[in-house]
């Protein structure tokens, strides 16, 4: 589906990204989470939060944007539960331009399960994904640059995916080399401009 990359830069152009974190109680250095949508089970963002709790870092912060869906308030409650006095927030339901200046603070994006157009605007942000495939949901064709984890669906734990944070952030240059490769396959791959003039066959 792509991205708008043009709103991307608009975005990162104009937020001032210290002064926005200062706000959230967030450090310049500070490594931050960012995940949500619709929250019901099936996107299974205990995962994340329990991952985070695993993790135990102070200079890890977890977003999770969105409201829950519908029949879903008993979950989003037990989420709000579990994720008390860990580093992370919940800012309610965004609007698209707030949707993009939280991802132009944050550093990695994650969804546990459930497939989403979020991914693709996550990139747009430059930001890497980890993601999990929860059954016919393969993300790998967004993988143009190393910038795309897949997580199988036997392995969407709090475990693996607290592992796999610890590998991002504490292997020297790998979230910025993530970072470059996301923002590559953005201009690159998932630009409207690219995709437009591919469907009409223009090169």
């Amino acid at each position: 589906m792509g991205c708008d990359c043009s709103l991307s830069e608009i975005i990162k152009g104009k937020i001032d990204r210290n002064t926005f974190r200062e706000k959230l109680g967030v450090a310049k250095d500070d490594i931050v989470l960012i995940t949500g949508g619709k929250l019901d089970q099936r996107k299974r963002t205990e995962v994340i939060i329990e991952a985070v709790r695993l993790l135990n870092k102070a200079h890890l912060h977890l977003i999770i944007f969105g409201a829950p869906a519908a029949g879903a308030d008993q979950y989003f409650n037990q989420l709000k539960d579990r994720a008390a006095g860990h580093n992370i927030q919940f800012t309610g339901w965004l609007d698209s331009e707030a949707f993009y200046e939280y991802m132009a603070i944050s550093d990695i994006a994650v969804f546990p399960a459930s497939q989403s157009v979020l991914w693709q605007q996550a990139i747009g942000m430059h930001l890497p994904l980890i993601a999990g495939d929860s059954g016919n949901q393969d993300m790998s064709y967004l993988n143009f640059n190393e910038n795309v984890i897949k997580i199988e669906q036997n392995d969407i734990t709090p475990t693996k995916f607290a592992e796999t944070l610890e590998k991002i952030i504490s292997v020297p240059g790998l979230l910025d080399k993530m970072k470059k490769g996301a923002e590559k396959t953005s201009k690159e791959n998932l630009s409207y401009d690219i995709i437009a003039k591919m469907s009409i066959g223009y090169e």
